[in-house]
Order: structure tokens, then sequence, then C-alpha cells
């Protein structure tokens, strides 16, 4: 059986929701799909960057551009959040790390790394599908990643600790790889 081939996406069609576009990796997409002219909603928690990132948008394209300040950790935020928005695209970008040494990041701290980087995920993705089941050709990217890093300095080096929630082998696994110094982050 041969898969089929997608035809071009029409960036007009409908609205992209982007995550995580207040900066980096979230704001660069919001971007280049205005200019194809796809209507943004646009979501981050960092409401004056956000606001940034959409008058700018705003001042290159003619395309409607709408933000949502959310703190996708939220479950309830982002289920609200998902259920309210019909879309035809989802670029979802949202992701989070946190640097500091061992005993001032808290235990909260460490637990908000995994709902933001794949609980958000699932969250939104279910919240989401029936639109974009309903929407012929519409697409979901997760360039987050299934997981969250904490780095933590120390006087012989740096450990990254990388805390992956689900893996198809089984329970979680947790691996701690020390790192040389350097002056190089993650």
């Amino acid at each position: 059986m041969t898969g089929a081939r997608l035809g071009r996406f029409d960036f007009t069609s409908g609205t992209a929701i982007v995550t995580g576009a207040a900066s980096g990796i979230g704001e660069q997409p919001a971007y280049g799909l205005a200019r194809r002219g796809a209507a943004l909603a646009l979501v981050d928690r960092d409401a004056a960057r956000l606001e940034r990132v959409a008058d700018t948008a705003r001042s290159r394209t003619a395309v409607p551009v709408a933000t949502y300040v959310t703190d996708l950790a939220d479950d309830k935020a982002t289920h609200h959040l998902g259920e309210h928005l019909a879309t035809c695209l989802v670029i979802d970008n949202a992701g989070a790390a946190l640097a500091g040494m061992f005993d001032q990041v808290s235990a909260e701290e460490f637990d908000w790394l995994p709902a933001v980087g794949f609980r958000t995920v699932v969250t939104l993705t279910r919240a989401l599908l029936p639109t974009l089941r309903a929407r012929s050709g519409a697409h979901l990217a997760n360039e987050s990643p299934p997981r969250s890093r904490v780095t933590w300095g120390g006087a012989t080096g740096t450990a990254s600790l990388d805390c992956w929630p689900t893996h198809p082998s089984g329970p979680p696994r947790r691996s701690s790889t020390p790192r040389p110094t350097g002056g190089r982050g993650c």
C-alpha cells in the first residue's frame, strides 16, 4: 500500500494556533504563517512579549491576529482554550527549562516542567481534535519535545536531568548525564 500524498496546504483557509508564540521557536513560525496569509491565534503566558509579537505580525500583514495569555501548564485553562478555538493548523511550541542550583529549584518547579513539556501537548491536542478532524487537511505539529529539561551548575560541572513522562518500554525514566563546563548551555 502506498501512502497518500498531501496536497498543498492552504494557509488562508483558517486560523493557525501557535503556542509558545512570545519568543524563539514559537515567534518565528507566527511571522511565517502571517506572511502566508494564515489568521493567527497566538498563545503564551508572557503577555507583554506576546503582544509585541502580535503587533509585529500585524504590522507585516493584514491577517487577523488574536492573542491568548494562557499558562498551558494549567490543564483547565488549556482545555478551555482548545474548546473555544477553531483551527486548521496547530503549531505547538510551548516548552520550559529551569536552571539554578539543585537546592534552589523547588519540587513545584520540577513538577511544572513535564506539565509544560508533555501534558500540555496531550491536553491541547485532545481539546482540539474534534475541530481538527472536522477540517479536511488540518495539520498538527508538536515541536515541543516530550520532555522537559533542568540543568544545575556545581563545582565540577553541569548535570542535566531529562524527565520523560512516558516511555514505550515502561515507567518514566530519568537519567543524569554529567557535562563538562566551558560556558556552553544545553
